[in-house]
């Protein structure tokens, strides 16, 4: 997943057309800082950042969550505190839009090989799992992007498992994201970040929210909890 790591200027222009193509290619081009070339990543970026903007209208997530969602995804790919502030931006403007989902998709299926898109497929799982239990909505939309990308029922058995099935098995890379920590971060600051990650998700500062935000948070700490565990067992054992 690491190999994606740096963003790229015109991936959403390869993968939809008219206005949207025009204004997203602009502001990638613009704003975020290109360290590669490589058109896969490119579309790999674009087609990620397409589905997921497709995945949390579905969740009706707000924007706090939204922005939770792109810290994470900058911390996944290892971006710049730039980039991931240029990710958000988009991030925001793609929501207000329309988008095509099968159009995205067959873009994708086009320019990317298997591997690129079963780890599309697996991000896009771990998206909705930090919003919770995967719901019917969402496992729908899910389905049709592998339908469309042409993902074999083997993938599709495999991630629905991992990740829609009880405590999903993550990562090294996933764990430190979810800790928003680089992947490695000695152990004390393992320690440290989930402190402070407990005490930002704790119930009592969620008492006033609405109970499907309420359901959300407490499913991404959740995610924050198997996460430090893991990363726990593993230096420990």
């Amino acid at each position: 997943m690491q190999s994606w790591s740096k963003a790229a200027s015109a991936g959403l222009g390869y993968l939809v057309a008219g206005p949207l193509g025009a204004v997203a290619g602009y502001l990638l081009g613009r704003k975020v800082t290109t360290r590669t070339s490589r058109e896969r990543d490119q579309l790999l970026l674009a087609g990620l950042l397409g589905c997921v903007t497709v995945l949390s209208k579905v969740a009706g997530t707000t924007t706090e969550e939204r922005l939770y969602i792109v810290h994470f995804l900058g911390r996944l790919l290892c971006l710049e505190a730039a980039e991931e502030n240029n990710l958000e931006d988009l991030f925001q403007h793609l929501y207000s839009l329309e988008l095509d989902l099968e159009t995205m998709c067959r873009s994708i299926s086009r320019h990317t090989n298997k591997s690129m898109r079963r780890h599309l497929l697996e991000i896009l799982f771990l998206v909705c799992r930090l919003q919770g239990d995967i719901s019917r909505a969402q496992l729908t939309v899910l389905r049709r992007i592998a339908t469309i990308v042409k993902l074999d029922e083997h993938v599709w058995q495999t991630l629905c498992t991992r990740y829609h099935s009880g405590t999903p098995s993550l990562d090294d890379a996933v764990c430190y994201a979810l800790l928003e920590l680089e992947t490695g971060a000695p152990l004390p600051a393992v320690k440290k970040a989930y402190r402070r990650l407990a005490k930002q998700h704790h119930p009592d500062r969620l008492a006033r929210q609405e109970p499907t935000c309420r359901k959300r948070a407490s499913g991404r700490m959740a995610m924050i909890n198997h996460a430090y565990q893991t990363i726990l067992q593993q230096n420990t054992g």
